[in-house]
């Protein structure tokens, strides 16, 4: 069980001499009812909320403002100190029938804020990750919170990137058939109607500067993604991260009921670099004094279109299997995180749990032995390195 050195909010108490408004101000950014007061890290006593309001409300709140805290009555504050354990301290409150508490180190000096709420959090293992991040795979969802991770392992991670350079060598290889298909003297000559069709298409996006078989390259890898488990896995990725967010149990139903897009999802920057890309290839044709205002449209709308492509590419619906899958990752990681609430994670460590190591790995390795296989085989053209 941590103690509650471990779990306080570590802030700057107030000073005799701040004054009434940076008072009211710290009230502000806290949800506890009261603040500590201490003169060189040595407390005087505790600001309460309700005392401050009816301070305020004694006269113009313009002119109190600029009192000192000094000139109010304090109450006395609950001292805890550090190494006492979670447990220890909820049922100091209680007898003490107080809901926040200083936190003091050996010598007595002020150390945090500690709060029912915090305490009871903990007791209860119900202290959410301050951030959530993961990822879908062929085998199942992973998620970190940077420390601690939760549901499938290293080698899960690296099929994700095999699966990624896999699709998208198909893709390419497809979009380099249909074309040579359409191409002057390909089977496409014998189709009446479409080969003239298509050829005005392509004669159009070239006009705006997009490459017909790179357009066509994205499409089907986006069809292969949609269509692949992944993308259920990657639903259920994100309907969990909301439901630990949220503070919900992590039940099928509360699973279920959250949306498939998320925010902090990489499918936005993926956008980001579609959008920017775009108006990159169109930079000539805007023209300098048009880059600006497209740079601006990026920035407003690569988010919608991440929300986007979230909803109708990389996502679909989740099976029970998979919102099961969710729901063992998200169980393992909070059981986890209550065990190293007080721990911090090394710069490697937390480069390493966010998993974008291994994905590239497993892409390697497929592009590596496409390579090799280009050394003795003779690829078509457009699908050679």
């Amino acid at each position: 069980m941590p103690t509650v050195g471990d779990l306080c909010t570590r802030h700057r108490p107030l000073a005799p001499t701040d004054t009434v408004g940076r008072a009211a101000e710290a009230f502000r950014c806290t949800s506890a009812t009261s603040i500590p007061i201490a003169r060189e890290l040595r407390l005087l006593g505790e600001l309460r909320a309700v005392d401050l309001a009816a301070f305020l409300a004694s006269g113009p709140p313009e002119q109190l403002a600029r009192l000192e805290v000094s000139q109010l009555t304090l109450e006395e504050v609950l001292l805890v100190p550090q190494h006492m354990e979670a447990r220890e301290a909820l049922a100091m409150f209680r007898d003490e029938k107080r809901d926040n508490a200083s936190v003091v180190d050996d010598l007595g000096q002020y150390i945090g804020h500690i709060t029912v709420g915090q305490l009871m959090s903990v007791v209860c293992q119900r202290v959410r990750p301050r951030l959530v991040g993961g990822m879908a795979t062929p085998f199942g969802v992973y998620l970190t919170n940077g420390l601690v991770r939760g549901g499938v392992g290293d080698a899960a991670l690296a099929s994700t990137g095999a699966y990624l350079a896999t699709i998208s060598l198909l893709a390419t290889a497809l979009a380099v058939g249909v074309m040579a298909l359409f191409a002057p003297g390909g089977w496409g000559d014998g189709l009446p109607f479409l080969p003239g069709f298509l050829t005005w298409v392509a004669d159009r996006l070239v006009e705006i500067n997009v490459q017909p078989e790179e357009l066509l390259t994205v499409t089907v890898f986006a069809v292969f993604f949609r269509a692949s488990r992944v993308s259920g896995f990657h639903a259920a990725e994100h309907q969990v991260v909301h439901t630990i967010e949220a503070a919900e149990d992590l039940q099928p139903a509360n699973v279920r009921a959250k949306p498939r897009v998320h925010p902090r999802c990489g499918t936005n920057l993926v956008a980001g670099v579609l959008v920017l890309s775009f108006f990159w290839n169109m930079r000539s044709d805007l023209g300098p004094e048009l880059l600006v205002p497209a740079l601006l449209l990026t920035a407003l709308t690569w988010r919608r279109i991440g929300g986007w492509l979230q909803q109708h590419v990389t996502t679909r619906p989740a099976t029970e299997a998979q919102i099961a899958s969710g729901i063992r990752a998200g169980e393992e990681l909070m059981a986890r995180h209550q065990s190293n609430l007080w721990q911090e994670p090394t710069r490697f460590r937390r480069i390493w749990n966010i998993g974008l190591l291994q994905v590239l790995f497993g892409y390697l390795i497929v592009f590596g032995l496409y390579f090799l296989l280009g050394l003795v085989v003779e690829l078509p053209e457009g699908m050679s390195f």
